[in-house]
């Protein structure tokens, strides 16, 4: 190429045309190159011109669609970059995940079929292996298990199956169908459907052990959302992807019994199985087991469920988003765990739910869906008889119980699918009401423009310790267990299979209720963390080891009450009250002349502090009294935390004359520094004839605001030193004086100063003809000393902060800001204010 040829080449445009300007120049200098920086202008002016462009139709879609289908453009931002984060952490493991599965599928497929029947209590061939399962409790029952290989493929099931699991560490859902020649017939009677299927999967795991130990490296059994008759089989491999655990769940065949037969009113426990419990046939068959049922009624649906869910959020991706920030929203605040939880499946299987009943519109917005839903929830009464929900199949027949068939028997109803269980047969009554109450605060929060929404309600973790005031934690140990063997019937027996979590959580959430009434806001009993065991150990981790916890949120002024007042002595209620509570009800006569049954828990002179415990001693007096346990041993073996932020720094001197006793804490007495400064404030408003009239009084010490953690004894006192008057005393309370409005102070702040002392002195001969002797005038004010306190107070004018703000500029007065003027503003108006807003 000649030299002439190199130039065009470098000068040509993109259309390989030589540009004609450029030709002009002489070919024997090169280029020049462009100074380095200036490319940088050049795309800076770029971007200022296309902030000044008019919107793409594109851009405008984008706002349109913001504006109608979300809260907010940021809102939207801020859902969209959170669902990709979630998005790549199931993108990560995609390949892995679908790989294990195909090596488990080939695995379980060769699985070799039991050659002969053992009997259910034969566990030797289980060697290193614990039955994942406690049959402690009960007598020697008939069955065999034989091991029979599954007809269907493993399938993946719940979040990961739907795109909607969250975290940086995956639970990842695997379903295995026993096949129904694995059952026979009676096998869902007496815990022996739970004994097979805790004995398939020790199967499964001893020949994984032996042919495929690289499917699963790391062994361990977990509960089913803590219930101790569901245990799964967790599966993960550290050395090749320690992110992803899989769990091996256990389903059945719909076909291998009728469903009729685990409807609420059916008993499939019989009498005499579990040990403790009378042989009679009669009382057997007239206890239903609901609970029971519904555990082994859960295997025989999950595929019909998980059908229907599929269905209801195909080609919905704007459902699975929502389901996401619905499934975060619950795990920030620690509702979805344990036996009692809300778990995300059943918020996802409510999603489904509301959008076969037309209930959601299925092209609405994520953010639109999950505020349809939250206004669901709020509105919703699940725990009232005929008003629980139900997902709405096509009817089978008319052997399906009805929603007050299931109110009979549970607390709170949604029942699946099939027409057949009820989802909410763990779920909690009370915390179902905080889910309730959630639902409504989240709506408030979306309805609030001066908030940031997406923060409070999917960042900001809210862990269950900050949602509560008291705690109450009871363990499960001999004492407590003895207890509610004694309180239990058989038909709890029977129903939970001597599963006591669920027993003791609703006889004590009945007894609480009634027993706190107006004192306690909320109350809930929390949900348990669900913990791991290694196969090789013996099972226990499940909400069987957990204590059980109860939170309440107090209310503020109720719960300082003393008394409790019943009813009257000759009043049927009367003798209801006294049995509820037993040796604490006392007949009282009031000072209104009414004679009635009543429970004194503290003296009316007690301090604060004592007064708020008094919900704890009612808690552990009724549960000695129903529990039937002595209150000590339940003191020592209980944890009742409510108390503990309070401040307990105690006073430890005198004041002069004894007024006040050893042992005062801080509140009580800045209470008594806050009454003498309002008397104070009473009088001085009540003074005549004075300038100005004195319109507020306030309080501006960190005391009024319940902030100073040192007690202070009414210790102050005056003396006289050549002539005159001076005060002694531990500390000063400041406080404002503000003034009925005038148009004549001067404008200048030494004038003012003046005019304030001025003010300050003829305050004082008012207040000596008041009664009110001991005060003092100062450059800082006039103090007073009242009740032992000295109070120091200072006018605060408007006029006085103008004017230390101004400033001359070229003759010209400006407002600025001084480090005086700073100072001033902030200790006459602005610390006024905020004690003012403190004290409501």
């Amino acid at each position: 190429m000649s030299s002439s040829e190199e130039h065009s080449s470098v000068f040509s445009d993109s259309d390989g045309d030589v540009d004609p300007e450029l030709t002009q120049a002489s070919p024997k200098y090169a280029p020049k190159h462009k100074l380095q920086g200036s490319g940088d202008e050049e795309k800076r002016k770029r971007t200022k011109w296309d902030l000044k462009k008019a919107p793409t139709a594109e851009e405008i879609n984008v706002l349109k669609e913001s504006s109608n289908l979300y809260h907010s453009n940021l809102f939207r931002m801020q859902v969209e970059e959170m669902l990709k984060e979630i998005a790549k952490v199931q993108t990560k493991h995609r390949n892995y995940i679908e790989n294990w599965l195909i090596d488990f599928n080939k695995f379980l497929m060769a699985l070799p079929a039991g050659k002969e029947k053992r009997s259910l209590d034969d566990l030797g061939w289980l060697k290193k292996i614990k039955l994942p399962l406690d049959t402690s409790f009960l007598e020697e029952t008939k069955g065999t298990f034989q091991f029979v290989v599954p007809k269907k493929s493993v399938c993946v099931v719940g979040s990961q199956k739907l795109g909607t699991i969250l975290g940086n560490h995956l639970l990842v859902d695997i379903c295995i169908e026993m096949p129904k020649e694995f059952f026979q017939t009676g096998d869902y009677l007496n815990m022996i459907y739970h004994r097979k299927r805790a004995l398939y999967l020790c199967y499964i795991l001893k020949h994984l052990k032996k042919k495929s130990p690289e499917l699963g490296t790391q062994q361990e059994f977990m509960y089913a959302r803590g219930n101790p008759l569901k245990p799964i089989l967790l599966l993960t491999n550290p050395e090749k992807n320690k992110h992803v655990t899989f769990a091996i769940h256990l389903a059945c065949e719909e076909i291998t019994y009728k469903l009729v037969r685990f409807i609420p009113l059916r008993n499939n426990v019989r009498s005499g199985v579990i040990r403790g419990t009378p042989t009679s046939d009669v009382e057997s068959e007239q206890c239903a087991t609901p609970h029971y049922n519904s555990s082994i009624l859960e295997d025989f649906v999950m595929l019909r469920n998980e059908k229907f869910i599929l269905e209801c959020f195909e080609g919905k991706q704007n459902v699975r988003d929502a389901a996401i920030l619905l499934k975060v929203w619950l795990k920030q605040r620690g509702l979805d765990r344990g036996y009692s939880g809300f778990s995300g499946y059943l918020i996802t299987i409510l999603l489904a739910h509301l959008l076969h009943a037309r209930k959601l519109n299925s092209n609405a917005s994520s953010y639109q869906i999950i505020r349809i839903l939250w206004t669901y929830l709020g509105e919703s009464a699940w725990n009232e008889v005929g008003k629980g929900a139900k997902c709405m199949q096509k009817s089978e027949g008319d052997n399906k119980p009805s929603l007050e068939d299931f109110h009979k028997y549970f607390r709170v109803v949604f029942v699946d699918s099939s027409g057949f269980l009820n989802l909410c047969a763990t779920l909690s009554e009370d915390l179902y009401k905080r889910i309730r109450l959630e639902a409504k605060i989240a709506l408030n929060l979306l309805d609030n423009s001066s908030v940031n929404s997406f923060h409070c309600l999917f960042m900001a973790s809210i862990p269950l310790c900050l949602q509560y005031d008291h705690f109450l934690s009871i363990p499960h140990n001999k004492d407590i267990a003895e207890a509610i063997q004694k309180q239990s019937s058989v038909a709890d027996t029977l129903n939970y299979c001597t599963f006591w979590y669920p027993r003791l959580q609703d006889e004590i959430s009945d007894i609480l209720r009634k027993g706190l009434s107006s004192r306690i806001i909320a109350f809930c009993p929390l949900p348990c963390e669900v913990k791991r065991w290694d196969v090789q150990q013996i099972p226990g981790c499940s909400a069987e080891d957990s204590p059980l916890t109860f939170g309440f949120i107090v209310h503020p002024q109720e719960a300082l009450d003393v008394v409790i007042k019943g009813p009257q002595a000759n009043e049927p209620e009367a003798v209801e009250f006294r049995n509820f509570w037993g040796e604490k009800s006392q007949l009282r006569r009031f000072k209104d002349g009414s004679i009635t049954e009543a429970c004194i828990w503290a003296p009316s002179s007690s301090s604060l502090t004592r007064k708020r415990m008094i919900s704890r001693d009612i808690v552990f007096h009724l549960l000695s009294h129903h529990l039937e346990m002595s209150e000590e041993s339940l003191r020592e073996s209980c944890t009742y935390s409510g108390n503990e932020l309070n401040c307990e720094i105690t006073a430890k001197e005198k004041a002069k004359g004894g007024k006040y006793r050893d042992g005062y804490d801080t509140e009580m007495m800045s209470l008594h520094v806050i009454q003498e400064f309002d008397a104070l404030g009473k009088v001085l408003r009540s003074l005549e004839d004075l300038p100005l009239e004195i319109t507020a009084v306030q309080g501006t010490s960190p005391i009024f605001r319940y902030c100073d953690p040192i007690a202070n004894f009414p210790n102050g006192y005056s003396a006289q030193e050549d002539g005159a008057i001076l005060f002694y005393g531990k500390q000063i309370y400041e406080g404002v004086l503000q003034l009925s409005l005038s148009g004549k102070w001067p404008d200048s702040v030494v004038a003012i100063e003046k005019l304030k002392q001025a003010f300050y002195l003829e305050l004082m001969k008012k207040l000596s003809k008041n009664g009110i002797k001991f005060t003092r005038v100062s450059m800082n004010g006039i103090e007073i000393l009242k009740g032992g306190f000295i109070f120091r107070f200072q006018v605060a004018h408007a006029k006085e902060l103008a004017l230390r703000k101004q400033i001359i500029v070229n003759g010209i007065a400006k407002q600025r800001d001084s480090p005086e003027s700073v100072q001033f503003e902030r200790e006459l108006f602005i610390l006024p204010r905020l004690s003012s807003a403190l004290n409501g």
